[in-house]
C-alpha cells in the first residue's frame, strides 16, 4: 500500500506544480488593459471641429508656395530642377510621416496628438514668418 500512497502523492504534486505554472504563466501573459471611455457627443463635435480647423490651417501653407513660385526663382537663382522639389517637399513629407501618426494617436491619445499637430502647425508658419 505505501507504493500506491506515494505515487497518487507523486501524481498530486504534478497535478499541484502544472497548476502553479499554468497560474504564473497565465498571470505573466494575460495583462487586462482598460479601454478608454467612447467620447461623447460634445467631444466628437469638438474633435471633428478641430480636424476640419487642422485641415483648414493646413491647406494654406501647403499651396502657398506655388504662387511664390517665380518670384522664390528670381530672387534665389533657384533650378527648375530644385523648385520642382520645392513644391513636391510638402507632399512627400505627408506621405512619409502619415504612417507616424496613429502611431502618436495611440501612444498619447486622439486629443493630446491633436494638440501637438496644432503647435508644430503653429510653430510652423511662425518661422516662416521670419526674415
Amino acid at each position: 500500500m505505501s507504493e500506491a500512497t506515494s505515487e497518487k502523492t507523486a501524481a498530486r504534486e504534478a497535478t499541484s506544480e502544472r497548476t502553479a505554472a499554468r497560474e504564473a504563466t497565465a498571470g505573466a501573459v494575460s495583462t487586462v488593459t482598460a479601454e478608454p471611455a467612447p467620447l461623447g457627443r460634445g467631444q466628437m463635435i469638438l474633435l471633428a471641429t478641430g480636424v476640419v480647423l487642422l485641415a483648414l490651417n493646413l491647406r494654406p501653407l501647403v499651396v502657398a508656395v506655388s504662387p511664390l513660385l517665380s518670384t522664390i526663382r528670381a530672387d534665389t537663382g533657384m533650378s527648375a530642377t530644385s523648385a520642382g522639389l520645392l513644391t513636391t517637399l510638402p507632399v512627400l513629407c505627408f506621405g512619409l510621416l502619415a504612417p507616424l501618426a496613429p502611431r502618436l494617436g495611440r501612444a498619447v491619445g486622439i486629443e493630446p496628438a491633436l494638440l501637438i499637430t496644432m503647435v508644430m502647425i503653429g510653430a510652423g508658419a511662425a518661422v516662416r514668418l521670419l526674415p
